[in-house]
């Protein structure tokens, strides 16, 4: 039979449509698989509707709405497939444009590529930044309870948006939010990792020791708080939280690395060395490479550390610490003009550092060298910190994994 014989009859007005129509031609109603036949028009009563009939209506319906549906779609992915087309020829065409230029020394390509790369980074970071004060401010506010919550919500949304003011102000907007909310576990935890951040570690161990007590166990306040504890000398408290937030959270290099630290300080060198050889694991930069040539050179190890501190060069030729050490490796294997070249080189990349210059004089007279490794130098200028030391790169490559430990976590979720 051919399709032009058929005919669909409208369940409404009984009228007679081609196959293919998709709406009656004299009613307008959408067409359904269920149709009634021409006879029953001259039945008494009609003809009733069983609910299987019902069923496949619907069925019918819905089987209509995909089809829109994957016609949709279709049209979609035509518009995505020419987009991407068109993105494709906007690249090439960038790609070439940059290479003529670079031919032409008017730009440096592989600058440009470094600084588009640092700005796609940079406006990732402050995404991540903005997700993660939404989902601050939506857990600090669902802990709150009690009478004037407006006025804590306020307080709120300055502490947690310093582009409004400074963050000093933004500091004291969220400690009076706390003094409106005293148990807001999310609360005190921010107030504890803002005074991290800025170095200020007893405030910070005070905001985080009142946000353990309000939550559950949580591996990042007591990476923080360990941290902290091991700022105050206290090692022992240091230590057993830094080995809870590893159980809690998994490894971390700021919890391995302070964890070696701890175990330098009592002169353990084996044991902080296997932390520090898992803080590289998981972090293998250049800082992590010059701890690790920096334990070995404790260890008389100096072929090791040797080539610790030349893949630290590697990643980054301007780390003067890096040429200081490398310095003190080649005076105790007597190359003194290697020695001299390697600490001159220090002392020019950081030319307000008096060790450098100090220990410069003394080899060129002649002089016995005290070759103890700077950042190992527990006690130095009085200090009883047992975490940071004289090299604030070290310090703020630790501050910086403390801090986004377990961050893109709670983003995500």
């Amino acid at each position: 039979m051919l399709s032009n014989d058929i005919c669909f009859y409208c369940q409404k007005c009984l009228a007679a449509n081609p196959f293919g129509q998709e709406l009656c031609v004299q009613c307008g109603t959408r067409l359904m698989l269920v149709v009634e036949p021409a006879a029953s028009r001259y039945e008494d009563g009609g003809l009733q509707a069983t609910h299987e009939e019902h069923l496949l209506e619907r069925v019918s319906a819905l089987e209509n709405m995909l089809g829109r549906i994957t016609d949709k779609l279709g049209q979609v992915l035509d518009l995505l497939l020419r987009q991407a087309h068109n993105s494709y020829m906007d690249h090439v065409l960038l790609e070439t444009l940059i290479g003529l230029l670079n031919e032409a020394g008017a730009i440096d390509e592989h600058k440009l590529d470094k600084l588009w790369r640092e700005q796609c980074n940079s406006e990732a970071a402050k995404q991540e930044e903005f997700n993660r004060r939404e989902i601050l401010k939506t857990k600090i506010l669902a802990a709150y309870a009690g009478e004037g919550k407006a006025e804590f919500e306020e307080l709120v949304l300055k502490g947690l948006n310093p582009s409004d003011c400074d963050e000093e102000e933004a500091i004291e907007f969220l400690e009076r939010a706390w003094l409106l909310s005293s148990s807001n576990g999310p609360l005190l935890s921010l107030l504890g990792e803002k005074f991290f951040e800025f170095g200020d570690y007893n405030q910070a161990n005070f905001y985080i020791a009142l946000a353990r007590m309000e939550s559950l166990p949580d591996a990042r306040l007591c990476l923080l708080q360990g941290i902290c504890w091991g700022v105050e000398e206290q090692g022992e408290r240091a230590f057993k939280l830094l080995r809870d937030s590893i159980e809690y959270g998994g490894s971390s290099y700021a919890a391995h690395y302070a964890l070696g630290r701890l175990l330098a300080s009592k002169r353990q060198w084996r044991e902080a060395l296997s932390e520090f050889s898992i803080a590289a694991e998981i972090s293998p930069t250049v800082e992590a490479h010059f701890v690790m040539g920096c334990v070995y050179f404790q260890l008389d190890t100096c072929h090791l550390a040797e080539r610790h501190l030349r893949s630290a060069l590697k990643l980054d030729g301007k780390y003067a610490a890096v040429h200081f050490m490398l310095g003190l490796i080649h005076l105790s294997g007597k190359k003194i003009e290697q020695a001299k070249r390697a600490i001159q080189k220090a002392a020019d990349l950081e030319p307000k550092n008096p060790l450098y210059s100090r220990i410069l004089r003394r080899i060129m007279k002649g002089q016995r060298v005290n070759s103890s490794v700077p950042i190992f130098d527990f006690g130095r200028s009085g200090t009883k910190n047992l975490i940071f030391c004289c090299d604030e790169r070290l310090n703020r490559a630790l501050r910086k994994s403390a801090l986004e430990f377990g961050v893109k976590t709670d983003t995500e979720q």
